[in-house]
């Protein structure tokens, strides 16, 4: 499972004017009329004098924000899926093939157990990895990190690519769970997350960037 952010951009531009006159001497006195002045019958009769109209402020348009440009993430080359689908399947995960919205397949494991459900995915393209995400998630927080040690190490150990060091990943993944680390086996990076609130614990396997 995951969560998704999405960030929105807003400029905003206002450009306003204003413009007055001040009265530099005092009206000369008018003595008091001697007759009485009659008043419109209505208001309707009262002459309305227009304002004069300003010029219009011209607003600059708003800046567009550029995009980051897309680029495909690397592969890890020589990743062994088959293995490592075996080694699920001897531990009780059902496995099933679906089509990615790349129209790459993505192989998907799961199992529950009384303690919770352990699921992985995981997408190879031409014989290379590009992700392999596995969850732990435990139906009581007291079991959360007892899952991620047991079902993520076993996953780390698993995992075989050229340069692999199982066993050193496999201890690094148990000694870690509950803490939000990154650590490089050889050509892939394991990295470790956690989600209190689902009592989840996950451990996502990516290429390493290539170095420039």
């Amino acid at each position: 499972m995951g969560r998704r952010l999405f960030t929105v951009f807003a400029v905003f531009l206002v450009v306003a004017g204003c413009s007055g006159s001040t009265l530099t001497s005092a009206p000369p006195s008018v003595a008091p009329p001697t007759a009485a002045v009659s008043l419109p019958a209505s208001p309707s009769a009262v002459p309305t004098v227009a304002p004069t109209a300003g010029p219009t402020p011209t607003a600059t348009p708003a800046a567009t924000p550029s995009l980051p440009e897309i680029t495909a993430h690397p592969s890890l080359e020589g990743f062994d899926s088959a293995k490592l689908l075996a080694a699920l399947k001897r531990r009780g995960l059902t496995c099933l093939t679906a089509t990615g919205t790349d129209g790459t397949p993505v192989e998907v494991c799961r199992r529950s157990t009384t303690r919770g459900e352990e699921m992985v995915g995981l997408r190879v393209a031409n014989g290379s990895l590009v992700n392999l995400s596995a969850n732990a998630q435990a139906n009581a927080k007291k079991d959360a990190d007892a899952m991620g040690k047991s079902f993520l190490g076993y996953v780390a150990a698993a995992a075989s690519y050229p340069s692999a060091t199982p066993d050193e990943a496999s201890r690094w993944v148990a000694g870690h769970v509950g803490q939000q680390v990154s650590q490089a086996f050889g050509p892939a990076i394991f990295d470790l997350s956690i989600d209190p609130t689902m009592n989840l614990r996950t451990l996502n396997v990516l290429p390493a960037a290539p170095t420039p």
